[in-house]
């Protein structure tokens, strides 16, 4: 059988024009969101949307997407599929515990994955809420990523902030933009949650 084709095919260089002609600049700090299954045929898949945005803001910029581990946190809790309550016990004794060069991120897309194995990828240390970056304010962005502040003032999205970052997304829906986490975060009438994590 034939593969279907979408009728678009996208190179790097189209992305890269394309974050450019956004606005995006060298020297920029970026936080992309994106899922490479809406954008067509795209030639080298998450590799050129990672070249492509790593380019556009050069060596004095970077780049910035979330890295979440949502399947390190509490197993009776899950709903994304839920585990019988039975095997709960034994999940929570045996799921290896965090560790950001090694914990794979979890519902996020090849690109942000790709991302985050890149050799020039730096990854916070929060278990469930890291975000991964690269660039010459990677350091500054990812750390400290307190574990009682995972999208507020003390988090990578502040950090973003500061540096008027870019929010841009790629096919991805609204929904998936995480610096709306730092605006419900500002907001006064926040519940405290306890969550707990291997």
């Amino acid at each position: 059988a034939k593969p279907e084709s979408s009728g678009a095919l996208v190179t790097q260089s189209h992305i890269a024009k394309a974050l450019h002609d956004l606005g995006v600049g060298q020297g920029d700090v970026m936080m992309l969101h994106c899922s490479l299954s809406k954008l067509g045929y795209v030639v080298g898949a998450e590799r050129a949307i990672v070249e492509a945005a790593l380019s556009t803001v050069g060596p004095t910029g970077s780049v910035v997407m979330p890295s979440f581990s949502g399947d390190l946190s509490d197993p009776a809790e899950w709903k994304y599929p839920p585990v019988p309550p039975e095997w709960i016990e034994q999940i929570e004794s045996e799921i290896p515990g965090y560790q950001p060069d090694l914990t794979p991120s979890r519902g996020l897309g090849k690109v942000a994955e790709y991302f985050r194995t890149h050799p020039d990828t730096k990854r916070s240390t929060h278990p469930q809420s890291s975000f991964s970056a690269s660039g010459c304010y990677a350091d500054y962005i990812l750390s400290p990523h307190d574990l009682s502040d995972r999208f507020g003032p003390q988090s990578p999205l502040a950090r973003i902030e500061e540096y008027d970052g870019w929010i841009v997304l790629i096919g991805a829906p609204l929904n998936t933009c995480t610096i709306l986490y730092l605006a419900q975060f500002s907001r006064h009438d926040n519940n405290r949650i306890v969550r707990r994590s291997p």
